[in-house]
């Protein structure tokens, strides 16, 4: 009976033992988990985005707080295609979000609210050709599944954005390959309210996203860019974004708000700019009309 008895003791304290250790590898995991999910961040918005523009996407840092249910990500870096001067076609200084901590776990994960802040895109021409146009070219592809980067692999997260803010954003236009080179002007865009993103369906996937906010810059600075942005690269801007529709195609929202004091002051920056050229080209034309005669 003792001996029994000594034997479940020990088939318990086995069992105890087995159930700690369980305990510890669940734990673990948790703990490991945790410590990777930035870096899945990190890859996820960097493939999403290097899958919907055709060119490199980096992400600086992901910094996901599970338990708090807001994550912050810094320094995105869209890269400018080949053949052009830009270093970047688009950056992002940072980035806020809070997240439905119940759907971490789905297929869809719902963000109440994500904050982008600091955005740059910058316009190029050169030789007759632009650098928006590679890029809208990759995004009307994504359109049909028929992007030229490699599609992220199967299960990927979709995302349902219920309110997206993109403030401080600058569009810079380079006028060093227009027929009188100004250098550059800048459209200053104060505010990009975006609402119901993936709403419509069953969620969208990053790279879906990401063209999102890339079209809804583009756009915005399009429809303020009258004065500032060269008629000719105007149209074709506008042209191009037509092509792809418009968002609210997608049930997506967008309101801009465009501080016009900015907008004033850069255009006449560019006015200035221009007359100085202008008044270049003249004198020279008079020197070289002295020349001959």
């Amino acid at each position: 009976m003792l001996n029994a008895h000594g034997g479940l003791m020990k088939l318990v304290k086995r069992l105890v033992m087995v159930g700690v250790l369980l305990v510890v590898l669940v734990i673990i995991g948790v703990f490991a988990g945790l410590y990777y999910v930035n870096d899945l961040v990190k890859v996820g918005v960097e493939r999403g985005g290097t899958y919907a523009m055709g060119v490199k996407t980096s992400l600086g840092s992901a910094d996901v707080g599970v338990f708090s249910g807001k994550a912050g990500l810094k320094d995105l870096g869209v890269a400018n295609p080949e053949g052009f001067k830009g270093k970047e076609f688009f950056a992002l200084g940072t980035a806020a979000v809070e997240v439905s901590l119940g759907s971490l776990r789905g297929d869809i994960v719902e963000i109440p609210k994500l904050e982008l802040s600091m955005v740059r895109a910058t316009l190029e021409k050169k030789d007759g050709k632009t650098n928006y146009k590679v890029i809208l070219d990759n995004l009307a592809k994504l359109k049909t599944g028929k992007a030229d980067q490699p599609q992220p692999a199967g299960g990927e997260k979709k995302f349902v954005i219920k309110d997206l803010e993109i403030k401080d954003v600058r569009v810079t236009v380079d006028l060093l390959d227009s027929p009188v080179p100004l250098g550059s002007i800048v459209v200053p865009i104060e505010r990009i309210h975006l609402t119901d993103l993936g709403t419509a369906g069953k969620g969208l996937p990053m790279s879906d996203i990401v063209a999102i906010v890339v079209r809804a810059v583009l756009a915005t600075a399009a429809e303020n860019g009258n004065g500032l942005i060269p008629a000719d690269m105007l149209g074709d801007l506008q042209g191009q974004l037509a092509m792809l529709g418009d968002l609210s195609q997608l049930g997506v929202k967008l309101e801009a708000v465009v501080a016009k004091e900015l907008v004033d002051k850069a255009k006449a920056e560019a006015d200035k700019a221009l007359n100085k050229v202008q008044d270049e080209v003249g004198k020279q034309i008079d020197k070289g009309i002295k020349d001959i005669f």
